[in-house]
């Protein structure tokens, strides 16, 4: 029976006593069955001082003989007012514990996975940095299983992305599910969050707090967020699911923006997504994109100084009002339904926008904006509205498309 080193920490390999059933007989003699080995877990924690290098052996204790850092079957602690800076490669560890005060880079176009098949993979009671602020050097945190990015009961901890659009906190594989933690925050500049073939469900707070950066939070294929995704202070945030599975934003949930950048309600006009909690706007622009339709979108809250362009597909009856104020049709669908307006106005615009059998209980604004057009598929049908298409005084000129055999009808 061969034999291995303490170093690898396994059982060398496990012999099945012989039965009946799996005795093979050769020359009269039962055959014994070798199993695969097994690899034992082990305790690795920072001994390296108040900063130093993940790569150097000696900052750390618990270390099989021969290893240089932490590996797959390492369960890594970092205490302490310490930083750790991972800089290079691409490592794995089964799970990875932070305390209060303790601090992770991880940046140089590094990565760290995580290994755990189901739980906790991440205890963040401290800092975990991705990247660096100037966007120089990307960093990346994979999850590969069903896992939790979380805290110790109580405590906090933060995720912040630096200002490369490749620093990563996202699912190695489709189909697997990372849920953020109550406790965590996710901030920073650029960068994703999640993957679109994976589900991600947020507790935790996910903040795009950076001018000029946009953070990308993938729910994914029915994926969900329980807690606050927002931007502020000029950032900017796309919220998107798949369309294998609709997103849902959960009662009690926020998704807002305010300070100035873009919200994004999906990316994908073929991904449904239902809100329950709340969408808001302050002094900014948000598409609605997506598959979704009005009593879907919830409550919806905006300000006068907001903009709001449909970029997606509304199905439905659509009723903007007061409270709605103006929207603009940027590239967006309106599908099988009746629009009407009192007190707002559906601006048509230059990036055009379908009227899939839609009926115009009142009119859409063709004469605003110049080159404002429309394609017009399954027919249209006024009821009692006049559609100005362009203005009287020739100052505007707009398009309405019927792409194929239709009909204009009442």
């Amino acid at each position: 029976m061969s034999r291995f080193t303490p170093r690898d920490r396994r059982v060398a390999r496990r012999i099945r006593k012989p039965s009946k059933s799996n005795c093979r007989r050769r020359g009269g003699r039962c055959r014994l069955e070798l199993l695969e080995p097994i690899r034992m877990l082990s305790a690795v924690s920072w001994s390296g001082g108040a900063a130093g290098d993940w790569n150097v052996a000696g900052n750390w204790s618990g270390l099989s003989p021969g290893e240089t850092a932490p590996g797959a079957a390492d369960d890594v602690t970092i205490s302490g007012n310490v930083t750790v800076t991972h800089g290079s490669g691409s490592d794995q560890v089964h799970t990875l514990t932070l305390g209060t005060g303790a601090t992770l880079d991880v940046n140089g176009g590094s990565a760290i996975t995580l290994l755990l098949s189901s739980g906790t993979a991440v205890s963040n009671d401290g800092t975990i940095n991705l990247g660096d602020a100037a966007g120089t050097n990307s960093g990346a945190l994979f999850f590969n299983g069903n896992q939790t990015l979380g805290t110790t009961a109580g405590a906090t901890g933060i995720v912040v992305l630096g200002g490369s659009s490749s620093d990563r906190l996202i699912q190695s594989f489709g189909g697997q599910t990372l849920t953020i933690g109550g406790g965590i925050t996710i901030q920073g500049d650029d960068g994703g969050v999640g993957g679109a073939a994976s589900t991600l469900v947020n507790q935790g707070t996910i903040d795009a707090d950076t001018s000029g950066g946009t953070i990308n939070v993938a729910l994914g294929v029915n994926g969900s967020n329980s807690g606050t995704i927002k931007a502020d202070s000029g950032g900017s945030l796309t919220v998107y699911g798949s369309s294998a599975g609709t997103w849902t934003n959960e009662a009690g949930a926020s998704i807002s923006i305010a300070g100035g950048g873009k919200l994004g309600i999906d990316n994908n006009p073929a991904a449904p997504w239902t809100n329950l909690g709340t969408i808001s706007t302050t002094a900014s622009t948000v598409n609605l994109n997506g598959a979704f339709t009005q009593a879907g979108l919830g409550t919806f809250s905006r300000d006068a100084a907001s903009t709001v362009n449909l970029t997606g597909k509304l199905t439905g009856d659509v009723a903007l009002n007061a409270s709605t104020g103006n929207w603009n049709l940027v590239g967006g669908e309106l599908s099988t339904g009746a629009f009407s307006a009192s007190g707002a106005t559906l601006f048509a615009t230059g990036q055009g926008g379908t009227l899939n059998a839609e009926t115009l209980d009142s009119p859409i604004d063709f004469s605003t904006n110049n080159g404002a057009a429309a394609t017009v598929t399954g027919g249209l049908s006024l009821d009692n509205v006049t559609l100005n298409v362009g203005n009287a005084a020739g100052s505007s000129n707009a398009v309405l498309l019927f792409n194929g055999d239709q009909t204009l009808g009442t």
